[in-house]
């Protein structure tokens, strides 16, 4: 599934353009932008996120 802010860069919500991507990456102690998808092993999927930077829209 992917979400409007990823595919036309334009907010759903105010319809600004300006949108900011934080790019997913894994840090020590799970900090970080990522999904746990086998916690036995620590394998963890890098979650991007797009955040509107006129209203805050995530």
């Amino acid at each position: 599934m992917s979400l409007p802010h990823e595919n036309t860069h334009i907010c759903p919500k105010c319809g600004s353009k300006d949108i900011f991507v934080i790019d997913g990456h894994a840090d020590a102690y799970d900090a970080g932008n990522n999904i746990p998808y086998d916690p036995t092993i620590f394998i963890y999927i890098p979650a991007d996120r797009y955040i509107c930077g006129a209203c805050g829209c995530s």
